[in-house]
């Protein structure tokens, strides 16, 4: 079917996997020593007819773009259409961390717009099926439905641990989702603040009996109502709505992998050890890997007794400078602070030896052994 494009989301998270999705991708995680996940899901796409598919992806994708190549795998490397890998990127708009499949999508709007298919399978890339792609587009345009979902009522697949999605009557139109997890998650954040039903449904303008029917799985909040109740309980709102708190991977305490985000509207910058969600001027930032700078990008280093003497012939204007230079080494971080319109001069104490990292907005996050 030509007038149909495919899209994948890569981002998911699944706290079951942690130690297999450390350095790849569910997307990339090998199949019968063989396969990748995604191999089940583009090749049902391209047997479905579909000749323009994109993969969006948003954290340790480097091995699932290896494994993707240009796509001749699928006969997908032709000059017009073909597979399109969209991995994260740096805008005012778009910081790259995406707070789940339509804010990818959302994201990837210029990808959409270039395409010309008038129909779009979208699909995560936590599962492995076959499908025929091809029936579920025609039963789609049949039904004259704006969107149409695939899902399966295999009771073998239900578990505790992931819910009861929807609801359907006997046409398959979906009359309700299911709550149960959200409700599950509010309980227990409602608990850990020391609330009780009412005293959250004051807060929140409501009765108790609301709060405690969201709390049996009996209804969701109301969408006026989700900031606030995010506010309340603590918890980012994406986390709630996926009934959710998955804990972060543990970290090594290797400084020198530490996690520096950089705001690009006010240019604030955080630095932190693991997986923490960071948020400025209304943006989600994402951890930016240091790339090892050229010969021209290179600080100037010099030792002066005990001492490292930095120094740079940057411009350091207002609206270009580094704002920031860390001395990384083992369990420690050095963090110097910068300002523009001043020279770039600082001393550190001479450890052994270790890395330089710094964030120049031309150049992003660069580092140099010393």
């Amino acid at each position: 079917m030509k007038d149909v494009m495919g899209v994948i989301y890569t981002g998911e998270n699944d706290a079951r996997l942690r130690e297999l999705t450390m350095t790849r991708a569910i997307a990339a995680l090998p199949v019968l020593g063989r396969y990748r996940v995604i191999d089940f899901l583009v090749s049902s796409m391209v047997n479905g007819g579909m000749k323009n598919v994109g993969v969006i992806m948003q954290k340790n994708y480097h091995s699932l773009m290896d494994h993707l190549g240009s796509g001749k795998e699928w006969d997908l490397h032709g000059k017009n259409d073909g597979l399109y890998v969209l991995p994260p990127f740096l805008t005012r708009e778009n910081v790259g961390v995406y707070s789940g499949m339509l804010d990818a999508l959302r994201s990837n709007t210029n990808y959409l717009s270039r395409s010309k298919q008038e129909y779009l399978v979208l699909s995560g890339s936590n599962i492995i099926y076959n499908a025929k792609m091809d029936d579920l587009v025609r039963f789609h345009i049949d039904s004259g439905a704006d969107i149409t979902m695939m899902y399966t009522r295999d009771p073998s697949m239900l578990r505790d641990e992931y819910g009861t999605y929807i609801a359907v009557n006997e046409a398959g139109e979906v009359i309700d989702m299911d709550c149960g997890k959200v409700g599950a998650l509010i309980r227990r954040l409602r608990l850990e603040q020391g609330l009780t039903q009412r005293q959250l449904a004051d807060r929140l303008n409501l009765s108790d009996k609301t709060v405690s029917k969201w709390e049996r799985g009996q209804g969701c909040p109301d969408v006026t109502l989700l900031g606030e109740l995010s506010e309340i309980l603590g918890v980012e709102l994406t986390r709630m709505l996926a009934g959710d708190l998955a804990p972060n991977e543990m970290d090594g305490g290797n400084m020198k992998k530490a996690k520096y985000c950089v705001c690009p509207v006010c240019g604030g910058f955080t630095v932190s050890t693991g997986g923490a969600e960071i948020s400025c001027c209304g943006r989600r930032l994402k951890s930016m890997e240091p790339v090892k700078a050229a010969p021209e990008q290179k600080l100037t280093v010099e030792a002066v007794e005990d001492e490292w003497f930095v120094t740079s012939d940057h411009p350091m204007e207002k609206d270009n400078y580094i704002p920031f230079v860390a001395y990384a080494s083992g369990g420690r971080l050095e963090l110097h602070r910068l300002y523009p319109e001043w020279n770039l001069e600082i001393r550190i104490l001479r450890r052994g030896h270790g890395m330089l990292i710094w964030y120049a907005p031309e150049d992003g996050l660069l580092y140099q052994l010393i």
